[in-house]
């Protein structure tokens, strides 16, 4: 079957007119077929009513001129109520939008060429022949061989007569118009050859320079991916080193990373925040995740390392990080393309000690005045800081730490995130011990 398949691509190739190019020209041709509709059809009524009121007795087999002319006007408005049909329902399929003008040109054609057999005689049978290559030629557009064998049989035909009725001269008159024919069939072809060619070229440097296009694409965002790869990288190196100041752990950031992650899936699968919670929001949320405390950096290790109780003004001072952090954040990534990565991290920096009873830091933000990274945040955060060592104070069992969320709800936290994060209580556990220090 694939034999019999390549054998027919191969006759179309070489043989025939390809048919997207058929289809390409049939689409131009529209208003060229319309025009030569209308004109045929407008010189076809007034040689029907020349015929009409001509002498009847000076013109041979009259009434076959009028059956001949009537049967082409028929024709013509029944293939313009065709292309009207198919430009109004747009039809695409190219036998359709052909047909009009084939069906015209046949006959058009065979009218002339029966009216004109009809006066009888070898030189209108000449005229046939003539007419019938004409139409060949520049209508169907076949192989160039084509043509030439019937050039070469029909002159072989009609060589004997032509020269015994009239003469050697109009035998190679006809022989040199014969000639001419073909040469115009062999330079149509050519042109024709040219143009898909020519069609065909373009095709293939369309599709290489999408190509280049796509691979260009792929390059950029490979490297845009080692850049990000490369700078969420650094982000954590740092970050670590922050956490490190003031703590004993060199996992929280990892996992509170993980914490966020976790949560935001969770809530965006019940359906909750539902607008906010995109896949492209939850892992800008992922990768700013580790920034949440880089404000720390301007406070002293004094204040972090306090083993103690702070005071009320080193409280103060404490609470600074939030808005330093915000600062921070938005010098380091302010010229990231991403914009709503540095708004979700500047967001989550700034406002991760807000409360949902409006008694956090360090804006007294309430409720969903907070932003949902900053809340989602704020959960993670206490949940690790509780079951972790600190210099202050001893870890908390993680059943404990899991309860003070709970109670918390509708105060310190999102009463939802909070309850969706009770319910994520198996892989939150999974995470802690997999980054257990």
């Amino acid at each position: 079957m694939s034999f019999l398949k390549r054998i027919s691509g191969k006759f179309s190739d070489y043989y025939i007119m390809p048919f997207e190019f058929r289809k390409s020209i049939a689409e131009k041709n529209y208003l060229r077929t319309l025009y030569g509709l209308l004109f045929t059809l407008f010189a076809s009524i007034v040689a029907f009513f020349i015929l009409y009121f001509a002498d009847r007795a000076k013109i041979f087999e009259i009434g076959s001129h009028e059956l001949f002319l009537t049967i082409y006007i028929h024709a013509a408005i029944l293939s313009l109520f065709i292309m009207f049909l198919i430009r109004k329902f747009n039809i695409k399929n190219i036998c359709v939008i052909e047909f009009p003008l084939y069906f015209c040109a046949t006959v058009g054609t065979l009218d002339c060429l029966l009216s004109l057999l009809r006066q009888t005689g070898v030189f209108n049978a000449l005229i046939f022949f003539l007419f019938l290559e004409i139409l060949i030629s520049i209508v169907y557009t076949f192989h160039p061989i084509y043509f030439f064998l019937l050039t070469t049989l029909s002159y072989l035909n009609f060589y004997p007569n032509i020269k015994k009725q009239f003469g050697g001269m109009a035998a190679y008159t006809t022989l040199l118009l014969f000639v001419t024919l073909i040469f115009l069939c062999l330079s149509k072809w050519k042109n024709t050859k040219r143009l898909l060619l020519r069609s065909s070229n373009g095709d293939l440097y369309k599709e290489a320079l999408q190509s280049e296009v796509q691979r260009q694409m792929n390059e950029i965002n490979r490297q845009h991916k080692k850049i990000v790869k490369m700078q969420n990288h650094t982000i954590v190196s740092l970050s670590n080193l922050v956490e490190n100041r003031d703590s004993d752990t060199g996992e929280h950031v990892r996992r509170t990373s993980k914490y966020v992650k976790l949560l935001a899936q969770k809530a965006k699968q019940d359906g909750y925040y539902k607008d906010i919670l995109t896949d492209d929001y939850i892992n800008y949320l992922y990768r700013a995740a580790p920034m949440h405390d880089i404000g720390k950096i301007i406070i002293s290790d004094v204040i972090l390392k306090k083993p103690g109780k702070l005071t009320d003004e080193e409280f103060f001072l404490m609470q600074k990080h939030c808005s330093e952090g915000g600062r921070i954040v938005r010098e380091v990534l302010g010229n990231d393309q991403d914009k709503e990565y540095v708004t979700i991290a500047t967001e989550i920096a700034s406002y991760h000690h807000e409360k949902w009873n409006g008694c956090g830091y360090p804006s007294k933000l309430k409720e969903e005045e907070i932003p949902l990274s900053a809340r989602i945040m704020a959960i993670a955060d206490v949940f690790d800081a509780l079951v972790s060592p600190r210099c202050y104070k001893e870890p908390y069992p993680v059943e404990k730490a899991f309860s003070i969320i709970q109670e918390d709800a509708g105060k310190h936290f999102d009463p939802i995130l909070a309850k969706e994060f009770l319910e994520i209580k198996d892989s939150v556990l999974e995470v802690f011990n997999h980054f257990k220090d």
